[in-house]
């Protein structure tokens, strides 16, 4: 696994990810961040929450403590090995300690059985509200409310503005995340800058492409005319006071980051939807 760089969380009045198709965002931050058109996007603490359902940072959006996905199911035998597994551990803030994943007991399945990720006993999984049958979206949160990832599903062509973190690192393969190629997918972090000078830089993570087969970062084709997103992100400082390649470092580094979000991403699962 490379790490490369990151950075810290982003602030809800910071980063705008406007995210128009599905609206997943938890709000609308100010700062400079263009509208992210993420359908679904991953929404995460400390970011500012996109119009649309893209990733909209964690302590700045609130998802609902009940859950309403299509399949979420129990699973006591995860393992906190932090391998690419969807039984790989991961966890809440709260739940997890400096150093130790927290165990993904529970399994979020689409109704077409396609994608599936793991996540904490204290996480719930949401439909947004703005969900709708051609672009589903469900909010991902922590045990505190807090959105740290969002799934959406849409179709081609309808990512207006995405958020594309700079020089992204690649921090590994997931071999049961395909492509329409059969290519494994891979888990990717970096910064984004905002789009103007003295606003916060954010951290983007998510599944993407590593064959280059789908070119927008965190957007991965499914072979039957739509997209699939799973992405977060996290509010890092402002970005012309920061070296935003050491914040990135300091993310990738942080107990956050390794043992919290990176294992949901390891445990992420997608098949081609082509028929």
């Amino acid at each position: 696994m490379e790490i490369a760089r990151l950075a810290r969380p982003l602030s809800t009045t910071a980063l705008v990810l406007a995210l128009t198709a599905c609206g997943t965002s938890g709000g609308s931050g100010g700062g400079g961040f263009p509208p992210t058109d993420r359908a679904g996007g991953p929404a995460t603490s400390r970011a500012a929450s996109p119009s649309e359902p893209g990733p909209t940072p964690s302590r700045a959006t609130s998802e609902p403590s009940a859950s309403s996905n299509p399949s979420a199911s129990s699973n006591p035998s995860a393992s906190p090995d932090g391998s690419t597994s969807p039984t790989a551990g991961g966890g809440s803030s709260r739940a997890t300690g400096a150093g130790q994943d927290v165990a993904l007991t529970q399994t979020f399945t689409t109704p077409d059985g396609t994608v599936s990720f793991g996540y904490p006993a204290d996480w719930t999984v949401s439909e947004l509200p703005t969900a709708t049958a051609e672009n589903p979206a469900w909010g991902v949160a922590d045990a505190l409310g807090t959105r740290m990832f969002t799934l959406s599903i849409r179709p081609d062509g309808q990512i207006a503005s995405p958020v594309t973190p700079q020089n992204p690192t690649t921090l590994g393969r997931l071999p049961d995340a395909v492509d329409t190629s059969g290519q494994p997918l891979a888990i990717g972090v970096g910064p984004f800058p905002g789009q103007a000078p003295g606003v916060h830089m954010a951290h983007v993570y998510g599944v993407t492409s590593a064959s280059g087969a789908d070119p927008l970062f965190g957007y991965v084709s499914r072979g039957d005319g739509t997209m699939v997103s799973f992405e977060g992100t996290q509010e890092g400082g402002i970005n012309n006071e920061v070296d935003m390649g050491e914040e990135s470092q300091k993310f990738q580094a942080s107990d956050l980051f390794r043992h919290q979000l990176l294992p949901v991403l390891r445990s992420f699962t997608l098949k081609p939807a082509a028929g």
